[in-house]
């Protein structure tokens, strides 16, 4: 009894602690101890979430990818399914709700803003997925979905199916299709430019314009369609210039 005391104590003081400063100046640990409050009605989570975090490598990110599968279920005593199931919700909601803030409070994809937006998506470290940001006709974003099929260290693909799918039932005028390079190689393959004249073309034939493919690689980002593919048409086509937008 004196232990459920303390216990009880300990998360009375906790939810008085997040109310007064949210997370602010919490420790991973804290963090995660707090929120296993969810799915452990009684007890110290406290031991468990560190468990949990240095199976994890101390981040919080890490965990929650170990959560996409069950193998914590069979590697950490004391883990449930319930207790990964909840964090898999977790991430999900928060990815939902990042989607839904755009919608909500629409941003206007420029340059200055272009990782920003990106990074509410985010790309996996260990593998190539392709993200299509789709706008409207004043560039205000409707939404960012991962239209990847397949995909691994140094490769992904996507169908025309699928990007003609995402881009309509949004009803984009706009889109802007993005790939990384978790690899470190930030050069353009012959690949990269055909396939970004192939998707040009594809979103143009249902009245979309393709605004750009960009390749992120770290903090760099770089210009298929608009640094390689229109220079390369202007030095083709000299004193005909090409109508690009503001994203240029």
């Amino acid at each position: 009894m004196a232990n459920d005391n303390i216990h009880k104590n300990h998360r009375q003081r906790m939810r008085a602690k997040f109310n007064e400063t949210g997370f602010n100046g919490w420790s991973d640990y804290e963090i995660l101890e707090y929120m296993l409050y969810n799915v452990y009605r009684q007890g110290d989570t406290n031991p468990l979430a560190h468990r949990m975090l240095d199976y994890s490598a101390d981040s919080i990110v890490s965990l929650m990818k170990n959560a996409q599968d069950y193998r914590m279920v069979t590697d950490l005593n004391g883990v449930g399914e319930t207790a990964v199931l909840y964090l898999r919700s977790l991430k999900a909601f928060v990815d939902y709700y990042k989607q839904q803030e755009i919608k909500f409070e629409p941003k206007k994809l420029v340059r200055e803003n272009f990782m920003e937006i990106i990074n509410i998506v985010g790309f996996d470290p260990g593998r190539e997925d392709i993200l299509m940001i789709c706008t409207d006709a004043f560039l205000n974003v409707l939404c960012i979905s991962n239209i990847t099929e397949q995909s691994g260290p140094d490769y992904a693909s996507t169908s025309a199916e699928k990007i003609v799918k995402t881009a309509t039932m949004n009803g984009a005028r706009y889109v802007l299709i993005v790939h990384n390079h978790p690899n470190g190689n930030a050069n353009i393959s012959y690949d990269d430019v055909e396939t970004t004249m192939n998707v040009d073309h594809l979103l143009r034939s249902v009245g979309i314009e393709l605004i750009d493919h960009m390749i992120v690689c770290g903090k760099d980002a770089i210009s298929i369609k608009v640094d390689i593919i229109h220079k390369k048409e202007k030095q083709r086509n000299e004193g005909m210039d090409d109508i690009v937008l503001d994203f240029e």
